[in-house]
């Protein structure tokens, strides 16, 4: 739950979101139930290079890396993650480290088939 990404640096992702995503997609593209089940599982450098490697549809992979990494810091924010003192970066090796999971809920809820659902956190 150690934050990985700053306040500053998801308000420069938000930015970034506007300018250059929200022609095509709404924050809650990324938020919720839609980031669990994009992301969870994998880890923050998945996340980077499928974004990386698929935005903006019309040009992929046009941004600067450190843009990448700041809708990263930016989706993670949207998601309730806590901030930290240090910044997110771009490169592979750290982003590889930083997994993102579904924290169990504090009271856990079986639904259908017995999946526990819980908000997201990365460690």
């Amino acid at each position: 739950m150690a934050g990985v990404y700053t306040e500053v640096q998801a308000t420069r992702g938000e930015a970034v979101f506007q300018k250059s995503c929200s022609e095509c997609h709404v924050p809650a593209d990324y938020q919720g139930d839609p980031f669990k089940s994009k992301f969870v599982g994998g880890s923050a450098f998945d996340m980077f290079e499928e974004i990386r490697t698929s935005m903006p549809q019309s040009d992929p992979g046009s941004l600067p890396k450190q843009q990448y990494a700041d809708l990263l810091a930016y989706f993670f924010k949207l998601n309730g993650l806590p901030t930290g003192k240090d910044e997110l970066g771009f490169a592979s090796d750290s982003l590889k480290a930083i997994k993102v999971e579904a924290k169990p809920p504090l009271l856990h809820t079986t639904l259908q088939h017995g999946i526990r659902h819980g908000s997201p956190h990365i460690r």
